[in-house]
């Protein structure tokens, strides 16, 4: 079921992987979030859609999520206007 999210806790670097992602948690309610990995190209899009200055101004941004089976998982920005 695809549910609106708040994006939370944004990075982007390597974490604890061998290459570059972008990552932040998605909250579907207070308490009720997952943390998200997306490669680089993805995380560009994303990016670039919200016309961000800096990763960390995600932070806050509405996102469609798909939930399933106690899965959140990112579908696309919510271009909020």
């Amino acid at each position: 079921m695809k549910q609106l999210a708040i994006i939370k806790n944004v990075g982007f670097g390597c974490r604890d992987t061998n290459r570059p992602i972008l990552f932040f948690n998605t909250y579907i309610e207070e308490g009720m979030g997952a943390l998200q990995i997306l490669e680089v190209p993805q995380a560009m899009e994303i990016i670039k859609q919200y016309q961000v200055f800096d990763v960390k101004d995600l932070e806050g941004k509405a996102c469609w999520v798909d939930v399933e089976d106690d899965k959140i998982i990112f579908n696309s920005v919510c271009l909020i206007k």
